[in-house]
């Protein structure tokens, strides 16, 4: 089993990626792939081995990938802002001798025991007849990596049959019956990112629009009235330029618009729609289960959801050991056919997070009565102030229900006594005081949970994947 071998059967003259405005054709990504496989073959790197990938993304990403899954090497892609001892720290726990990059990676420059293959001095190399790899059900063909917002990053072993089925399962969820073109602006080194303008694309023969820089507004408005892609996939931070910057771009050729990664919250969910008149789709995945396990629809999308799981997906709400009723907050179990079963070299971590098929996601979330998920936030990021317990979603909802303030960050301080307490760092866009903004949320908020200081700042820390970076203190 290889998805490579979907790869090589699709329409040659059809467009695989528009990498930075340069259209590449399959015959041209087949091309590059082969060079990288008769690259690989030449340095003896094989199905015995580890590869580390730090690429921007280009035609030449997916082209690597593809080299790796044909010979059998297994390979991971880390963050952008992992800094160099986690870049390391994977290398040594890995036992990885060859990593792959760009010219001049200062990062990967400082990397120690490795060999070092700048992918723009990769010149033409003797071809050697194509051997596909076939992988055994069990074993691993490549690794994601979490974000390591909770501890050090942990590196996540997939198969080829999970990563198989999340491309053929995720296709057919999205009703991807012929090739489309897809956008999606995370990056192929993040997991929704690789899973969408790399998998599902070469799976389903479609053309993916990547860029190696970062998205802005007039890059997206260009993206649209050039190439106007059926798909869209962002995250809650782009969605918010957009609307911020109010960009008359014309989303009508869209089949489905989704962002993803953090919680969308529901002013901006509308104020998207009023500009575009265009449902942008809120829905959730994490790297232990590949990327996505929901998928929400237009015709049957209930308001705030993040969709119902995929019909491959097995989702249970508990509280201890108990399932929750249908409205009933609990902590988020999933099952697919697309799981990982461990965390590698990290057994007491497996232990706690994978169970018989079962992934503990760490979300908590209810079941709404027509089988839609809700998102109530993230275990780990749970508040206790004054003996009671609050959520950040539920206080930064309320705040940015307000007219006048674009984002907000709530997390907890220690007072001069030591007692923790919620304090709100917001971004506005007209002049607001503390006074004002406490009256306004004390409405739909209880006591405990109206933050005691407000700062004002110009913007608020994200990780690479546009999650919020907060700090709790206190007792959790």
């Amino acid at each position: 089993m290889n998805i490579v071998e979907h790869f090589v059967k699709h329409d040659k003259n059809r467009v695989a990626y528009i990498s930075d405005d340069k259209k590449i054709t399959y015959e041209m990504l087949f091309s590059t792939f082969k060079n990288y496989y008769n690259f690989l073959k030449s340095k003896n790197i094989n199905n015995d081995d580890h590869v580390m990938v730090v690429l921007e993304d280009s035609h030449h990403f997916p082209a690597l990938v593809l080299a790796c899954f044909a010979v059998g090497v297994k390979f991971y892609v880390p963050s952008p802002t992992f800094t160099v001892s986690n870049l390391q720290a994977m290398l040594d726990k890995t036992k990885t001798r060859h990593v792959f990059c760009n010219t001049k990676n200062e990062k990967v420059s400082k990397l120690q025991k490795v060999f070092i293959h700048e992918i723009e001095d990769i010149d033409l190399v003797p071809d050697v007849d194509l051997d596909m790899h076939q992988f055994d059900k069990d074993e691993t063909a490549m690794y994601l990596n979490t974000t390591g917002s909770t501890g050090d990053p942990k590196l996540i072993p997939h198969t080829m049959v999970s990563i198989m089925n999340y491309a053929k399962y995720f296709s057919r969820a999205l009703g991807i019956q012929k090739p489309t073109t897809l956008y999606c602006i995370p990056k192929i080194c993040f997991g929704h990112g690789f899973g969408i303008s790399l998998l599902v694309n070469l799976y389903t023969g479609s053309g993916a629009i990547i860029y190696s820089d970062s998205p802005t507004p007039q890059k997206i408005e260009k993206v649209f009235n050039l190439y106007q892609p059926r798909y869209l996939f962002m995250v809650p931070v782009i969605a918010n330029m957009l609307v911020k910057k109010k960009r008359k771009i014309d989303f009508s050729m869209l089949e489905m618009a989704v962002c993803s990664s953090d919680f969308l919250p529901d002013v901006l969910q509308k104020k998207f729609f009023e500009l575009y008149g265009k449902t942008l789709l809120n829905m959730i995945g994490q790297s232990e289960c590949f990327s996505y396990y929901t998928i929400a629809k237009d015709t049957d999308y209930a308001h705030g959801s993040i969709g119902k799981p995929l019909p491959e997906v097995q989702v249970k709400i508990l509280n201890g050991s108990k399932v929750c009723e249908p409205g009933e907050i609990g902590d988020l179990h999933v099952r697919t056919p697309y799981n990982a079963v461990e965390y590698f070299g990290e057994d007491i971590k497996t232990k706690d997070t994978f169970n018989d098929g079962w992934v503990k996601t760490r979300d908590r979330a209810s079941l709404g009565a027509n089988g839609s998920l809700f998102y109530k936030g993230r275990i780990d990021n749970l508040m206790k102030v004054k003996s009671l317990f609050a959520h950040p979603l539920e206080i930064e909802s309320a705040f940015l229900a307000m007219d006048g303030i674009d984002d907000v960050l709530i997390e907890t301080f220690n007072d001069e006594n030591g007692i923790p307490n919620l304090q709100a760092k917001v971004v506005v866009s007209k002049k607001l005081d503390t006074m004002e903004i406490k009256q306004a949320v004390g409405g739909s908020l209880d006591s405990h949970k109206i933050p005691k200081k407000i700062i004002f700042v110009d913007n608020i820390l994200r990780t690479w994947n546009g999650k919020k970076i907060r700090q709790i203190k206190g007792e959790k």
